[in-house]
């Protein structure tokens, strides 16, 4: 089954107007959205990343699959902790697959604002990914069934720069 959800995005454009946006939500998304310069509605296809700031909360419901590293791996490395092995998406180093056989209901929040070229924030709750060559591309923790479909996975971080 796809995720689906609602998104609700508050940002600010490029004039520093600030609006509100509510639909349906788009996938891969952690910036927020705002319609184009003198519009008062948009489809999705034509949003922009707000300019300024950008509040965005999505309620989403779907399945989630995400490997889950070994931590009885990490070393103590001065003042870092140190992983022996590569990353568990790719490596086929994880100790279990988090999977929810059945759809649940989750989350997503992100906050972000704009210092001269950079947009610091953070994000928290399930991002949306699809399986394929680059998430996984050895198929170790996933079948090939599991190949162009879309799942959950928990995630949370605080970031000099939000990209997408």
């Amino acid at each position: 089954m796809e995720p689906f959800g609602l998104s609700i995005d508050i940002g600010v454009n490029k004039k520093k107007l600030p609006s509100i946006l509510v639909y349906r939500k788009l996938l891969g998304r952690i910036r927020a959205r705002v319609p184009e310069m003198g519009k008062h509605w948009a489809s999705p296809d034509t949003l922009l990343k707000a300019e300024y700031f950008g509040l965005k909360f999505d309620l989403i419901f779907g399945q989630i699959k995400r490997p889950v590293a070994r931590f009885y791996r990490w070393k103590r490395d001065g003042w870092k902790l140190r992983r022996n092995w590569g990353n568990p998406w790719t490596s086929g180093d994880h100790w279990f697959v988090l999977n929810s056989f059945v759809p649940v209901p989750a989350f997503f929040f992100s906050l972000y604002f704009k210092i001269k070229d950079k947009y610091p924030g953070l994000y928290l709750g399930f991002k949306t990914y699809r399986v394929d060559w680059i998430s996984n591309p050895t198929h170790n923790w996933t079948g090939p069934e599991d190949e162009n479909k879309k799942f959950l996975a928990p995630s949370a971080t605080a970031r000099i720069n939000l990209w997408a």
